[in-house]
């Protein structure tokens, strides 16, 4: 089955629906939607889909079966724990990080994170400040690129027009497997 068809069969139920921020990828969410009635099912596979009602209400009635009996999956923190690691991380003066490699957690104090970063942004060959963020004017030359090229490369151009932009939020992540761990950007 089509990814669209997929997406049309667990929207039709009515209770499930693709998460906007996921569209690439089958990430349902569990809404529950008032207004949906069983009339409004009509006509709402894609077109040359090429399935029967019945098969889809089939598929829909499975898809809809297993979603309902999915369970998270038990967390690998005690309760105790998972407190104590909330309570940490509301304590402005510790930062709490991901390692850069070794799916480790690392707990620095916030402001050896904090003068490692301005290190790292003091080398004026690497970054350089600037007055305004720039990403709204990436974005229109982006699109007038993609707009002037888009017949000779057939492109969907509404399907790559970026849409809520936003600017690169600058981290490090501590570099546990050096010396002196210095961050990854």
């Amino acid at each position: 089955m089509c990814y669209k068809c997929a997406a049309a069969l667990l929207r039709e139920t009515g209770t499930w629906s693709l998460m906007p921020e996921h569209n690439s990828r089958l990430l349902w969410r569990h809404t529950l939607d008032q207004g949906w009635s069983p009339s409004s099912r009509e006509n709402t596979l894609p077109p040359g889909c090429g399935m029967q009602k019945e098969d889809a209400e089939a598929i829909r009635q499975d898809i809809s079966s297993v979603l309902r009996r999915s369970r998270l999956p038990k967390p690998n923190l005690t309760r105790a724990e998972y407190i104590a690691l909330k309570n940490i991380r509301n304590k402005p003066e510790i930062t709490v990080l991901r390692a850069d490699k070794g799916n480790a957690t690392v707990v620095m104090d916030t402001s050896d994170y904090n003068s490692k970063i301005q290190d790292l942004l003091s080398d004026e060959s690497t970054y350089k400040k600037v007055k305004t963020d720039p990403t709204d004017k990436v974005t229109k030359q982006t699109i007038a690129v993609m707009k002037k090229h888009s017949e000779k490369l057939s492109l969907d151009v509404s399907a790559l027009t970026p849409s809520c932009a936003k600017a690169p939020k600058l981290y490090g992540l501590p570099k546990i497997h050096k010396n002196n761990i210095a961050l990854r950007t």
